[in-house]
């Protein structure tokens, strides 16, 4: 005996293409509080979403710790170990919905992705690993490039609000 809802049992049980492309919706359509524009123009244009954005963050930081795998370098799998954790980190600290620990305020988080991006391209050339382990730095290169190219467009959205005022209650009306 079947046990379809009354919405399947007017179509039909739902199929996986529309089940899969039900998630894809809903990872792509904007939740929670946009976050003000970093120095009044950054992002460029909000065509990322943050879920996917979010999913990113922990990718990145994933790819960069990877690469430290391929090096035998010291200085190289040291960085990727650093700026992979580092990254990881922020990622579940910040306050976005893919996150456990919702403490760092999405501006902050903005702000720590274009560093971040900076950081794994300048530590190649910082921590003298170019030439000893091009293909690791190769890697933190376009990871910290892309990093940085993705947050200038991405829609960074809070998901509660943390590290902003909470509005004051006076009487009845709520004074921000």
């Amino acid at each position: 005996m079947s046990h379809a809802t009354s919405a399947e049992s007017a179509t039909g049980p739902k199929s996986d293409a529309k089940i899969i492309g039900e998630e894809l919706t809903e990872l792509t359509t904007p939740h929670g509080i946009p976050s003000r524009a970093l120095f009044g123009l950054l992002p460029i244009r909000r065509v990322i979403p943050q879920d996917i954005h979010s999913l990113g963050d922990y990718a990145d930081g994933f790819r960069v710790m990877a690469a430290g795998l391929l090096a035998r370098n010291r200085d190289a799998r040291m960085a990727s170990l650093a700026l992979g954790s580092s990254a990881l980190l922020i990622s579940s600290l910040t306050d976005y919905r893919v996150a456990p620990l919702k403490l760092i305020p999405i501006e902050a988080h903005e702000v720590l992705d274009h560093l971040w991006g900076a950081a794994a391209i300048a530590a190649p050339f910082v921590l003298g690993y170019r030439k000893r382990a091009p293909l690791t730095a190769t890697l933190h290169i376009l990871v910290g490039a892309t990093h940085i190219i993705g947050s200038l467009f991405t829609d960074y959205r809070a998901s509660r609000g943390a590290g902003r005022p909470r509005p004051e209650r006076i009487g009845t009306a709520v004074m921000t």
